[in-house]
């Protein structure tokens, strides 16, 4: 019972938790980072078991599940997590709710099958497409289970749940794809993956959590949850427009097989970063929304998460622009040297990563849907328009648009937004950004060196000292900057009681 009543308690709770929380947060990062080693590895295997056209397929149907997704959790994950109080009551109610978003848009993607086969002209498509909408089922039993434990900051359990899930998905996948290879069905391998993972993450999250709704029942406070919800998924769905935007347009323009080339590119870049920044934003929801009335510490925490930001994400987006020959080879094999192009440039959109990041995340903490939707109308529409500027060069002019786009346009706003809006320490950002310039110097510096003195060796070792030496980097820059000597600092802040 002492897990229910801190998970339906009031926000503020109490200190004695805090050591059990530092705790589950840490093992959160600790199993996402498994689980993103796992899907890392069985990448080279899939691209090797599998044909070009297969990753194609998939992508297609993607553009179009991925947009139902969103309506299925509409923002009700994130509506209870910053709530200062909830009761059992309005968790019910948006429990039922998600449940029938989730049956709803599940029967509106199979209806709708023929469709997406329609547009591309691929008849495979119809089937596939149907049987990803039972995933929408699933996460809609499973979200407000996953928003409550959250919420109650029981993040070792969500990590756990997240671990479990995606080991089995990605076994399930590489077993279908040994077993059917060069066979006509050898791309169902990537259509059971999604799936495997969430009826494993449905069954292990009741188990971890096994919170039973009572029956819905109207009351006032469920339009108010409801309508946060509304805003966060107005955001979502121009963020939709832009992560998927360019996977409809190169798939109907240039067809599977290039569109393939554009995947496993936009896969090694974002999969990765998306899995290991989905538990840190999952901590920092919970916890900024705590200190969210106190604006000095609130601005002190924002400004040392960006510093860890920059510092991590940015040396791996610079590996990748100048060192990414050798990792497509290695992960790829030989034919996939259109993605090497590709990478770069979507690495170069990346280095933008930990503005959008906060963007988000403070918005979200601070109640501010509303800005927050805006925001998302203004910039994403930019990213839309690099998309179709880029589109009669090939993936390559794709991914060029929408990393020129970000820092001509988004950039601007991302800052203005932060400083006039989220009222963030953007001047504080600019001078991190600023001082850390010849940290990223020696890094840029560091990946040329292993291209130019491995000259002829084979690719994985190039990738390797690449790798090797951007860690080094960011441990060495760890130690030797006092504001990221410990990399868990911010997190480990959040979880302090707010002083008065």
């Amino acid at each position: 019972m002492a897990a229910r009543r801190d998970v339906f308690s009031a926000i503020e709770q109490p200190v004695g938790v805090k050591h059990k929380t530092v705790r589950g947060g840490l093992i959160i990062g600790v199993t996402q980072a498994i689980s993103v080693v796992i899907s890392l590895l069985t990448i080279p295997v899939l691209t090797r078991l599998l044909e070009k056209e297969d990753f194609g397929l998939i992508a297609m149907v993607a553009v179009f599940t991925n947009f139902a997704s969103m309506f299925v959790d509409a923002g009700l994950t994130n509506a209870i997590i910053q709530r200062r109080e909830i009761n059992r009551q309005q968790a019910s109610n948006l429990f039922w709710l998600s449940a029938a978003l989730g049956c709803v848009i599940a029967i509106v993607v199979v209806l709708g099958s023929p469709l997406v086969a329609l547009f591309y002209g691929e008849s495979r498509l119809t089937a596939i497409t149907c049987a990803l909408a039972s995933t929408f089922v699933a996460s809609g039993l499973t979200i407000q289970h996953q928003a409550l434990l959250r919420r109650g900051l029981k993040f070792a359990s969500v990590g756990m749940v997240g671990l479990v899930a995606a080991t089995v998905g990605q076994f399930t996948g590489v077993l279908w794809a040994w077993r059917h290879q060069h066979e006509t069905n050898d791309y169902w391998a990537l259509v059971l993956i999604p799936i495997t993972m969430a009826i494993v993450r449905l069954v292990a999250t009741y188990v971890a959590f096994p919170w039973l709704p009572s029956l819905y029942r109207s009351i006032p406070e469920t339009a108010s949850l409801v309508g946060f919800g509304a805003n966060l998924t107005g955001f979502r769905f121009m963020q939709y427009l832009t992560s998927n935007c360019d996977y409809m347009l190169i798939g109907w323009w240039w067809g599977s097989e290039v569109l393939g080339f554009y995947e496993r590119s936009f896969r090694i870049l974002m999969f990765p970063l998306q899995r290991l920044l989905d538990p840190f934003t999952n901590v920092l929801a919970p916890a900024l929304a705590r200190i969210a009335n106190n604006p000095v510490r609130f601005n002190q925490i924002v400004g040392q998460i960006y510093n860890l930001l920059l510092l991590t994400l940015v040396p791996g987006m610079l590996m990748l622009i100048v060192g990414a020959d050798p990792f497509v080879t290695t992960l790829f094999g030989p034919g996939w040297e259109r993605s090497i192009p590709v990478l770069r440039w979507l690495a170069v959109a990346g280095t933008l990563v930990p503005l959008h990041t906060l963007t988000a995340v403070i918005l979200t903490a601070q109640g501010k849907g509303r800005q927050l939707l805006r925001f998302g109308i203004w910039s994403q529409p930019t990213a839309i328009a690099g998309f179709l500027i880029g589109l009669p060069f090939g993936p390559t002019g794709v991914a060029a648009g929408y990393a020129i786009t970000g820092y001509v346009c988004r950039l601007p706003m991302h800052i203005y937004w932060l400083r006039h809006i989220a009222n963030a320490p953007v001047l504080e950002f600019q001078q991190s950004t600023f001082v850390a310039m010849p940290y990223f110097a020696v890094v840029v510096a560091g990946n040329f060196a292993c291209l130019y003195f491995m000259q002829g060796a084979p690719p994985a070792a190039i990738a390797t000292c690449s790798l090797a030496f951007t860690a080094l980097a960011i441990l060495a820059n760890s130690a030797i900057v006092p504001r990221s000597r410990n990399p868990f600092w911010p997190v480990l802040s959040l979880l302090r009681r707010p002083s008065s």
